[in-house]
């Protein structure tokens, strides 16, 4: 819980803390004899105050942490010759460690108070305090002028809104200070706006040198769909695109600039209850003063893209967004052209029990395909499975659903024409009882379809003279029944199951090392003798 100096009040000094605590708690007083860093022990169920004369418009910036127990820290006024005190401020952050700022109005007898929850608990602490001197910017503008103090320091203050984003920029900035006290650490020298109220920015420099801070604030609209846009941004601007996403959708955007950053965010921070990742990205490449990048939404909500110079300069860029992926379908191959540094995606569905492939050729550069769920989970990639400079990716469905191909150049360097095709692979039948035949390369997989039925039980073996099989069994819903590497002699699989459901199941074959021909038999053990 937290009291600013907006909300100060008036409580007995009897009532020795500030919120709540128990009317008895015994003190321990202290002189704040100097600024920084005083370790010390907290009594169990004690409050120790740590006294200090303050200055009118003196910010007091302070916290506390501690391994041993939960710290709570105040800030109160002593008035009316120690009979009643003014709450400034009372912390219990999360964690082991509670930070507060205030800055005091008025001239007057302070103290900082550090306990535990309800004054119980204690412990060796740390108490950090720093006493500084601000000034605000200039007839409420965004820019601020003066001189370094004989320390080589300033502090500039100016107010901030939650939601909003920030930039401060000048020679000498080195610190970002919250209205807690905390200090952050932003992007690419821009910050986000947690809290309403007071922020400062730390300039330090030789001693009585001039400086002058601004404060640049971003321009916020929005951004629809399959939309272009072309602006300018001032020497250390930002523009914040704004844009809604539901989890698992697409989103493309391409900046044309030079010296711009760019990023896209949540519009609102993370909370406990939040099971997946804000997004998901998929590729992020720069080249030639163009930005790519393409992610999967994670969340309900709103997003933000935002766009910084970089220059210290005004600098003219143009934006791109799209939402979808292009169609893919089975047997109906697409000649396109990729761009140096560039990636494009395709969006097909698939049936849990397809067996797919996708290959990818082109004759003026290396391609990468690479296959992601939709949510962003990897599949598999490769980039020279078809042999030559085509890149080939054949795999066995489980859960289905959608599923989008990136077209890449190996190393993000070249580009040109390039044929994609997606393809159903017919999968040969395994009949129980009678072997069957095939041919492995390295790390290579084939596929067997047989019918079954609930209750049946078999055997299923693989073997091969010059390769170390693993053989898989894969139910009509996608399920792992089971798989063995090296049951059977030598490097062969084997492995016994009653199956749980009627139907088409899988059986996957695969090198895990070595190659060349093998046999895959599915034995019914009522026919052994």
């Amino acid at each position: 819980m937290t009291t600013s100096s907006a909300t100060a009040r008036f409580v007995p000094l009897s009532i020795t803390l500030a919120l709540g605590a128990a009317a008895l708690a015994q003190e321990s007083v202290r002189d704040l004899e100097r600024p920084g860093e005083n370790h010390k022990h907290l009594t169990v169920n004690t409050v120790d105050r740590w006294r200090f004369e303050g200055h009118a418009d003196e910010v007091i910036r302070f916290d506390v942490a501690s391994s041993d127990f939960d710290p709570v820290i105040a800030l109160v006024k002593v008035v009316e010759g120690d009979r009643d005190e003014v709450v400034l401020a009372d912390v219990d952050d999360d964690g082991s460690r509670s930070h507060a700022l205030v800055r005091l109005a008025s001239a007057g007898r302070y103290a900082i108070l550090v306990h535990g929850p309800n004054a119980r608990g204690g412990g060796n602490y740390r108490l950090y305090v720093e006493r500084l001197k601000s000034v605000p910017m200039q007839d409420g503008g965004n820019v601020c002028e003066g001189r370094l103090d004989d320390m080589g320091m300033a502090h500039v203050r100016f107010l901030a809104q939650k939601g909003e984003t920030v930039v401060p920029h000048g020679a000498g900035v080195v610190e970002f200070i919250d209205p807690k006290g905390r200090s952050r650490i932003g992007w690419e020298g821009c910050h986000d706006v947690e809290l309403d109220g007071e922020h400062y920015v730390r300039v330090h420099g030789a001693p009585d040198a001039g400086f002058r801070v601004g404060v640049e604030r971003a321009r916020v609209r929005d951004l629809g769909s399959d939309a272009e846009r072309a602006d300018s941004l001032s020497a250390h601007g930002i523009d914040e695109w704004r844009f809604e996403g539901r989890p698992d959708e697409f989103r493309r955007i391409v900046l044309h600039g030079e010296r711009i950053a760019m990023r896209v965010i949540p519009r609102d921070t993370a909370t406990g209850l939040d099971e997946r990742a804000p997004l998901v990205v998929l590729t992020d490449r720069e080249k030639g003063g163009v930005r790519r990048l393409a992610v999967v939404l994670g969340r309900d909500g709103g997003y933000r893209v935002q766009v910084l110079s970089r220059s210290g300069s005004s600098m003219e860029y143009r934006l791109r967004f799209d939402v979808d992926a292009e169609p893919l379908a089975v047997a109906q191959p697409a000649d396109r052209e990729l761009a140096l540094g560039a990636s494009e995606f395709f969006a097909f569905d698939t049936t849990p029990g397809q067996v797919l492939r996708v290959d990818v050729a082109a004759d003026a550069f290396d391609p990468l395909v690479r296959l992601t769920a939709a949510d962003g989970r990897p599949i598999g990639e490769n980039d020279d499975g078809g042999g030559g400079l085509a890149s080939r990716h054949g795999w066995f469905v489980q859960r289905g659903g959608l599923v989008r191909a990136q077209v890449a150049c190996v190393g993000d360097g070249g580009g040109g024409r390039y044929r994609i095709a997606l393809s159903d692979v017919l999968v040969p039948a395994l009949a129980i009882g009678a072997a069957k035949d095939g041919t492995l390369g390295d790390g290579a997989t084939e596929y067997w379809h047989l019918d079954g039925r609930t209750g049946q039980s078999l055997f299923l073996s693989a073997r091969s003279a010059t390769a170390d099989l693993t053989v898989t069994l894969i139910d009509p819903y996608g399920v792992v029944v089971g798989s063995d590497d090296d049951s059977g002699a030598d490097r062969d699989a084997l492995f016994a199951t009653r199956l749980s459901r009627d139907g088409r199941h899988t059986v996957v074959v695969t090198a895990r090392s070595g190659r060349g021909a093998y046999s895959i038999q599915a034995i019914d053990p009522s026919a052994v003798r």
